[in-house]
Parts: C-alpha cells; structure tokens; sequence
C-alpha cells in the first residue's frame, strides 16, 4: 500500500519566486499563473500501477473559490517530475 508520508510545500523556494515571504502567514502564498514547487514523499518509491491524487483548494480558508486537482497515475512511466498548468 502506498501511504504519504510528508507533503513540502518548499516555501524556502516558492516565497522568492513569488514575492510573498513579506507575509505574516504560515500557509504558502503564490501568484497565479506562476508554477510553484511541491514535494511529496511517500513510504516507498513510486511504481507503475500507483495512482494518487492531489487537490490544491484556493480561497479564503481553503473555501475552494478555485481549484486544481491534479490525478496522477505512473501508466505515463515518470516517476520523479510531473506538473500541471491550470
């Protein structure tokens, strides 16, 4: 069974790229339409027949005013690097 383990948001990345390390908050901001860098570790490594899904929710407490879910399956052969433009 595949079980995540830790979800990075890599703020130390994404707040310069984004200009928003000046905010007083503890979720990560990011500008639309710029891409933005997530890291996912699960408890082993990821093997063809793995799907999981991700879903970002936008908006004032996660409201969900906007939204991209992301469904990955591994049937594409990568295994490391995968994004999505919404």
């Amino acid at each position: 069974m595949l079980d995540l383990e830790n979800i990075n948001m890599c703020q130390n990345i994404n707040k310069p790229n984004h200009f928003s390390g000046a905010y007083d908050t503890q979720n990560l901001v990011v500008r639309r339409g710029q891409e933005f860098v997530v890291r996912v570790s699960f408890n082993r490594a990821l093997v063809q027949q793995d799907d999981f899904q991700l879903e970002f929710l936008i908006g004032e407490s996660g409201s969900g005013t906007g939204s991209c879910r992301i469904n990955k399956s591994q049937a594409d052969g990568t295994t490391d690097f995968w994004f999505c433009r919404n």
